[in-house]
């Protein structure tokens, strides 16, 4: 009788991390490999919202807290300076308040998925790279099927104009440059999984690759090709190398576009726009109160105020949330690139290079896998709440 009362305990602890060990992938499973499914088009919630609150209640009602490390304080400064700001501005609801959804992925990712035990996390991985694949297929097969036929007219003369109708009427993207976005971070968190983690995903691999050309976004295109060259040979190269390079890079960039590409790119209205934001961000920063400058406009007034949407990622969150906002989200990166010895560039650097000349603003897709990178290579993070029971 004395050894089955010590037995019992035991079995009973056992029963009760597996029990928690299910809800948590179970809530985790409708949080992490569904954070693409936005379908902006054609419903008002994203249905990735839906999936968020159900998956995060669950994980609340398993705890009654969510446990906030240091890694999370900055995100959760920036959740409270977004919300109290945009708020006294004006800003549209539903745009801040995506930005600040978009951010709680990172905190509830982080938070929760430390707790599970490797295996799971790793099946939610697989879950996570294969959920998105199908979904972005999904949107291409839609938007390929569905062009908008007032572009049509241009393929008939041999135009370039030809390929807009097939960036725009996507199921669940504004456009095919919001497609190409999510296709670069998943595709550079599969290279992360295979350079630094050793798997193979070469399958889903070949499949984004050809999404991607599909998506005919150029910005997609160089943030790829740039973001590939980034981690194949530039990663682990000092400071001083990018400086003198960037340097270098910016001389030929600026005489090849001046005797060459100039009068190519004032006949494209895509390109065109890209350059038009320059001078137009310059007039309004020498036009704006200091209040603008500081705490910004709110999130989507850029369009109303400018003429034109900001278009890149910088721009936008400096005009829209101020200097504070963008030091936020600049804090953010630095702090992952620091805390995952560098391994979130994977997906920052490819990232920061195609929205420079496109962006949006409700991304839980990128914030959900720089929290898995954050886990990975953070390791002791991991059942944190299992080893002090």
């Amino acid at each position: 009788m004395k050894g089955e009362e010590r037995i019992l305990p035991a079995y009973n602890i056992s029963l009760f991390v597996i029990a928690r060990q299910k809800l948590l992938y179970f809530a985790l499973g409708l949080i992490i490999p569904f954070c693409s499914f936005t379908s902006h088009t054609i419903l008002i919630v994203p249905p990735t919202l839906v999936l968020f609150f159900i998956g995060s209640i669950l994980l609340f009602s398993f705890n009654g807290k969510i446990y906030i490390s240091n890694s999370q304080i900055i995100p959760v400064i920036a959740i409270v300076y977004f919300l109290i700001t945009q708020t006294i501005i004006g800003a549209p609801v539903g745009r801040y308040m995506g930005v600040i959804f978009a951010i709680c992925y990172y905190i509830i990712v982080v938070a929760y998925a430390r707790q599970l035990v490797k295996p799971k996390l790793s099946s939610l991985i697989s879950r996570f790279i294969t959920y998105s694949t199908l979904l972005l297929i999904v949107e291409c097969i839609w938007r390929i099927t569905h062009p908008e036929t007032e572009y049509a007219v241009f393929e008939e003369n041999g135009d370039p104009r030809w390929i807009y109708q097939y960036k725009f009427g996507g199921l669940m993207y504004v456009d095919s440059n919001a497609v190409a976005i999510h296709i670069i971070i998943i595709l550079f968190f599969i290279y992360y999984m295979e350079i630094e983690r050793g798997e193979r995903w070469t399958k889903s691999k070949i499949v984004l690759i050809v999404l991607l050309i599909l998506t005919f976004s150029r910005a997609g295109w160089v943030g790829a090709f740039l973001g590939w060259i980034y981690i194949r040979f530039l990663r682990k190269q000092k400071l001083e190398f990018y400086l003198v390079n960037f340097i270098f890079f910016s001389v030929v960039l600026i005489l090849f576009y001046k005797f060459y590409l100039q009068q190519k790119i004032e006949s494209d209205l895509s390109f065109q726009s890209k350059l038009d934001i320059i001078q137009v961000v310059y007039k309004y920063i020498s036009n704006a109160s200091l209040n603008e400058i500081i705490f910004g406009i709110g999130f989507s007034n850029s369009s109303e105020r400018l003429g034109i949407y900001a278009h890149n990622f910088f721009m936008v969150f400096f005009i829209e949330s101020g200097v504070v906002g963008l030091l936020l989200i600049i804090l953010l990166f630095i702090q992952l690139t620091i805390a995952t010895n560098k391994r979130a560039l994977f997906i920052i650097v490819p990232f920061l290079i195609t929205t420079l000349s496109s962006t949006i603003t409700f991304m839980p897709f990128l914030y959900v896998s720089l929290a898995l990178i954050f886990l990975l290579e953070k390791p002791e993070n991991q059942q944190i709440e299992a080893n002090t029971r």
